[in-house]
């Protein structure tokens, strides 16, 4: 048998950081809860809906062996997108659509979702600059980059301490319950997603990576 598998970062900090945003839950929702319902509404509307692998074993209870395995669609002919390859209009497009899709039958999941789901959909600790917990924590995790990127995070840290920023982007990516509410991949750069090639031109694309 063949899967792809995600397993725990070993990074002390990429650990710390992916308990506090909740990423291995968020990942396992999507693909248990989320993705299925959206198959299951699809195909009573006769509406395409994006593909996905399948989460075929989840373990995220142990802290510091959490695992996933996923149906693999290598075996499809699926292959990773890279930016490195060069962006043609038509992949380009494919993905769009695939985020289409996502936030088409998002919204109709959304609309009849239960707190709980809300809850775990919520981004409450994102990395765009929101908040991270606390003002210290966002400090901590830019104190925590590697040193390559210390011009970068002294930059980020003196914007992020003013008061006036943080406002900003709350008001800006707070909370969307009384609002147009979707959910969102979040990351959909090509790196994240797979294509599938017919006599090198790219037919079909799909994303991963869901936390």
């Amino acid at each position: 048998l063949c899967w792809s598998a995600k397993i725990s970062p070993s990074s002390e900090a990429a650990q710390a950081l992916g308990k506090e945003l909740r990423l291995w839950e968020k990942e396992v929702f999507v693909y248990k809860e989320l993705l299925p319902a959206i198959e299951l509404r699809s195909n009573k509307l006769h509406l395409a809906a994006p593909a996905h692998a399948d989460l075929v074993y989840a373990d995220i209870e142990e802290e510091d062996h959490k695992a996933l395995l996923f149906t693999d669609l290598g075996l499809a002919g699926f292959e990773p997108g890279s930016s490195g390859c060069g962006t043609d209009p038509v992949t380009i497009e494919l993905l769009v659509t695939t985020l289409a899709k996502l936030h088409a039958h998002g919204y109709d999941f959304m609309q009849s979702s239960s707190d709980k789901s809300r809850d775990i959909l919520n981004d409450s600790v994102p990395l765009a600059g929101r908040r991270l917990g606390s003002e210290e924590g966002l400090q901590q995790l830019l104190s925590s980059w590697d040193p390559p990127t210390t011009d970068y995070s002294s930059r980020l840290r003196s914007l992020f301490s003013t008061e006036a920023y943080f406002s900003m982007c709350r008001a800006v990516f707070g909370s969307r319950t009384d609002k147009f509410c979707v959910p969102c991949h979040g990351a959909p750069w090509l790196e994240n997603s797979l294509v599938w090639r017919d006599q090198a031109e790219v037919r079909e694309a799909v994303y991963v990576n869901y936390q």
